[in-house]
């Protein structure tokens, strides 16, 4: 056998040839499908679970972009949330002033690991599809706990402007 420049090859040496190429493709065929390894492996949803003191606080949860998610619950509770965005969570209980915080993505140790898998694989596509879906990240603080104040009682009774004197009805 006469290869393009006509060089002898032998018949053993040109199979050979071929079956490291499909060798190759396989090992590239399996390969491909991890190279988003953050992807895979944990997901583009994060369990984040919600406590208050004292229990039963109703939660409301909103991203970034402005939406409400319809995943509303009581305290406590864990709700599936997407990594990529970050929340802004109320908790509201009768008799008690409203608390406020972030959920914020963090980029994990899992993350960096997977970005690491991913750039050892050669998975520049999977580096994207990590970056792109949030799957590098944890929402944190998770648990995210929060200690509700006491609201301040109300006044039964109308006062002076400026002065906390109540105003006396007029008979």
């Amino acid at each position: 056998y006469l290869d393009g420049w006509g060089h002898n090859k032998s018949i053993e040496f040109v199979v050979e040839r071929d079956l490291n190429k499909i060798k190759l493709i396989a090992l590239l065929g399996v390969l491909m499908p991890t190279a988003a390894c953050a992807t895979l492996t944990k997901g583009t949803d994060d369990t984040v679970t919600f406590e208050s003191e004292p229990p039963r606080a109703f939660v409301t949860i909103v991203d970034t972009r402005g939406y409400l998610k319809d995943q509303i619950c009581t305290t406590p509770c864990t709700i599936d949330l997407n990594r990529k965005w970050t929340y802004q969570i109320q908790f509201e209980k009768d008799g008690y002033e409203p608390a406020i915080q972030m959920l914020e993505p963090k980029i994990s140790t899992d993350g960096v690991a997977g970005m690491g898998g991913n750039i050892l694989l050669g998975g520049v596509i999977g580096m994207g599809v990590d970056a792109s879906t949030g799957a590098m990240n944890d929402l944190k603080p998770n648990p995210m706990k929060v200690t509700l104040e006491p609201a301040a009682p109300t006044k039964p009774y109308a006062t002076a402007p400026g002065t906390d004197l109540p105003i006396e009805p007029i008979s």
